[in-house]
């Protein structure tokens, strides 16, 4: 869990909330009166210390994880190799055998096989994230057999989940059996956000750029980042361009905490991404990691909750899983109500 190393009361932190404070300082730009001074001095931020209190940290060495054009693991134990990209590009055409097709991404089942191929130009990122999932962590996630690259695109294998989404039945649950659901994955996620690095840093794996999709397919994306001020102040940047901008989103930027943790951070955590039970009762595994990486502590709940924002239940089902951080959230919020964020 976290806790606040600050004498202030959080309580009263965001009072009024951070869109009434945004309206207000807007008023001294496009009010009667406004000012045309754009040396404006703004204020220093003032952001809460923000620490994470898991005792039981992990330090891990990135360089152990695999970084081979093209392996296949000994986890794979059947006798014939895996299938080429001529049988997953096959497999692709097969409508019933297609899980999910988006952003230059496919996956594909082989049922036979017990099998999906994720193929498309993502890299291999997810692939390395799960063989280290797997192996330093208690978090559930699929088997990775092995991956290649084929021109510019990349072919991942992995395990193949029996189960279904939490939104395929969310709708159908109880709030006890939502309830159940939420704390089982309470340790997990806290089995993910116990892993650090000796030096850290923000961004994809292995030193990568930022792979959340947020800021994947921007022309200025960036990463690895020196710091969470300077991911902090890149990610207030997104908003350049809008009227105001910056004078009047100071306090935005003052919600996002300089001093925190960076943490392992799936940075794309729905109801969509979590496997369980066809009754709904029982986490089997989180699935689709190729957002993860090195993220502020904040960003996990942020993301989770500004993506789901319309899911009835979610914001309660959410809050039990990661300590909240509201203010953090309304910005990411914001920025998404602008049109600005993909």
């Amino acid at each position: 869990m976290l806790q606040v190393s600050s004498q202030e009361d959080t309580t009263t932190l965001l009072r009024p909330t951070l869109l009434e404070r945004f309206i207000s300082r807007s008023k001294q730009f496009f009010g009667p009166g406004a000012s045309e001074d754009n040396n404006l001095v703004l204020p220093e931020y003032t952001a809460v210390e923000i620490h994470d209190c898991v005792t039981d940290k992990i330090y891990v060495d990135e360089s152990e994880i695999p970084k081979e054009e093209a392996i296949t693991f000994e986890t794979w134990t059947r006798p014939r190799p895996l299938p080429t990209s001529s049988e997953v590009r096959a497999q692709s055409m097969e409508k019933e055998h297609v899980l999910s097709k988006a952003r230059g991404v496919t996956v594909v089942r082989f049922p036979s096989l017990n099998l999906v191929a994720k193929f498309g130009t993502q890299g291999t990122a997810e692939g390395q994230m799960l063989w280290f999932l797997r192996r330093k962590t208690t978090v559930p996630v699929p088997e990775v057999y092995g991956w290649y690259r084929e021109g510019y695109e990349t072919f991942i294998f992995m395990e193949y989940i029996d189960g279904v989404t939490l939104d395929d039945v969310w709708d159908d649950l109880q709030h006890a059996t939502k309830e159940s659901i939420a704390k089982q994955l309470v340790p997990i996620l806290a089995s993910l956000r116990q892993v650090r690095l000796h030096e850290a840093y923000v961004g994809g794996i292995c030193h990568r750029l930022l792979l959340d999709q947020l800021f994947i397919m921007r022309s200025t994306n960036k990463g690895p980042l020196p710091s969470i001020e300077s991911f902090n102040d890149y990610f207030m940047d997104v908003g350049d361009g809008l009227p105001g901008y910056p004078h009047a989103y100071v306090d935005f930027r003052n919600a996002l905490p300089n001093r925190t943790d960076i943490v392992l951070t799936h940075s794309d955590l729905h109801p969509g991404n979590i496997m369980v039970t066809p009754d709904g009762s029982k986490v089997l595994a989180i699935i689709d990691w190729g957002n993860a990486g090195w993220y502020p502590a904040f960003w996990e709940y942020a993301k989770s909750r500004m993506m789901c924002q319309a899911l009835v239940g979610w914001a309660d089902f959410i809050a039990i899983c990661l300590t909240p951080f509201e203010e953090v959230w309304e910005v990411l919020s914001f920025y998404e109500s602008c049109g600005i964020l993909i």
